[in-house]
């Protein structure tokens, strides 16, 4: 499950899925061995699907950041993913030259909430995606 979070806080999922290539049909049911099929080959795509990981991850659109490198600015981003977590600069809207390493994972980021110090002055949007240890 993938979203994007507007500084109001509003969420917009993203998982764009289309429609199934397959249908039970009146005429399917009728017919013991198309359904046996038709089953079979949902079965093994269900197998397919858990099996694969898919970590839940958060975009945190279009936050104004007014950092210097004597008063860094704090950005709270509430993923609540419940675990440690990975992140990264997805965009960076600046009248001047950014260095991305310029941003600072805080030590008071816990598993619900990542916080960063940005010393720049630029509007950031950050990718927040679960690690691995409770990653559903």
């Amino acid at each position: 499950m993938s979203s994007n979070v507007n500084t109001d806080g509003e969420v917009t999922q993203l998982d764009g899925r289309r429609p199934p290539d397959e249908v039970v049909t009146t005429e399917t049911v009728g017919d013991q061995k198309e359904l046996s099929q038709l089953l079979t080959r949902m079965q093994r795509r269900i197998a397919d699907l858990e099996r694969t990981f898919r970590p839940r991850r958060v975009d945190f659109e279009d936050f104004p950041c007014e950092g210097t490198d004597i008063d860094p600015v704090k950005l709270r981003l509430p993923h609540r993913f419940d675990g440690p977590v990975r992140w990264w600069v997805t965009r960076v809207k600046s009248a001047g030259i950014v260095q991305t390493t310029l941003i600072e994972e805080q030590p008071s980021s816990d598993q619900n909430t990542l916080e960063l110090l940005v010393f720049f002055e630029a509007t950031l949007s950050i990718r927040v995606e679960e690690a691995g240890a409770n990653a559903r």
